[in-house]
C-alpha cells in the first residue's frame, strides 16, 4: 500500500464513530436539491434518435425509389434474363 492509502486508511480506522452517524435532515434535504439541479441539466438523447431514425427512413426510402427507377429497370431486368439464358444454354447445349 501507498502513504497516502495507509493514511486515509488509519484515518478511516481512528474515526469510525464519525462514520456511523446517519447524515442529519437538512443534509438530506441539501442533497435531494442538488440532484434536482443537476438531472435539469442532464441531455435527454430520445430527440436524437428520433431525428437520426426518421433520416435513416427517408434515406432508405429515397434509395428504393432511385434503385428501381434508374437502376433496375425492365430493360436491365430483360437483358440480365437474356445473358443468362443465353450463358445457361452455352452450358446445356455447347457447340
Amino acid at each position: 500500500m501507498g502513504h497516502e492509502e495507509d493514511y486515509i486508511e488509519k484515518l478511516i480506522r481512528t474515526n469510525r464513530n464519525e462514520f456511523v452517524e446517519d447524515p442529519s435532515e437538512n443534509h438530506l434535504k441539501k442533497f435531494i436539491r442538488k440532484m434536482n439541479t443537476r438531472m435539469r441539466h442532464f441531455v435527454s438523447i430520445v430527440p436524437h434518435l428520433v431525428k437520426v431514425a426518421i433520416i435513416t427512413i427517408v434515406i432508405f426510402i429515397a434509395s428504393i425509389i432511385c434503385f428501381k427507377k434508374y437502376i433496375f429497370n425492365d430493360t436491365s431486368f430483360i437483358m440480365l434474363q437474356v445473358k443468362i439464358v443465353t450463358a445457361v444454354t452455352r452450358l446445356i447445349h455447347p457447340e
